[in-house]
């Protein structure tokens, strides 16, 4: 199976132009889709994303789940805390 975050890294990597907002836009040769088109990658599969069996991220776990604990589990506020909390499941 192929991970989304290789495939990210990958694109970061070939095109060199990571949006604002960490989100990527590349735009494909035409020989490749005979067309003008741009890629935008989704999230994984529901269930393809990888579990953390030897707890490496287990502190961001953590802290992102105390700060949900702390404001009632509205997630907005604890938005920070998550993105640390999945950047390291991405890259483990």
């Amino acid at each position: 199976m192929f991970h989304f975050a290789v495939w990210i890294k990958f694109i970061e990597e070939v095109k060199g132009n990571k949006t604002k907002g960490g989100r990527i836009a590349v735009k494909m040769s035409t020989a490749m889709n005979f067309g003008n088109k741009t890629f935008k990658p989704r999230p994984p599969d529901k269930g393809s994303f990888p579990l953390d069996h030897l707890g490496e991220c287990k502190p961001f776990k953590e802290i992102f789940m105390k700060c949900l604990r702390e404001n009632r589990f509205q997630s907005g506020l604890c938005r920070e805390q998550s993105k640390e909390y999945l950047e390291c499941r991405m890259e483990r």
